[in-house]
């Protein structure tokens, strides 16, 4: 068995809270952020379509 000195311990417990806090933290502002992203992708994409009627239909 491998004795891990306490000190390396506490501070691997430490860092391990802290990248789960990140991670859990960079998640969320994912999720918060995914509305008006795809907000912005539908206008996009009806413009797009707006614009390729126009151009078929000039013909």
């Amino acid at each position: 068995m491998i004795l891990v000195p306490r000190r390396q311990l506490i501070w691997s417990g430490v860092m391990f809270t802290i990248g789960v806090g990140l991670t859990s933290y960079g998640g969320y502002m994912s999720m918060v952020n995914i509305g008006p992203s795809q907000e912005r992708f539908r206008a996009r994409s009806e413009y797009v379509r707006k614009r390729l009627r126009e151009m078929v239909n000039d013909d």
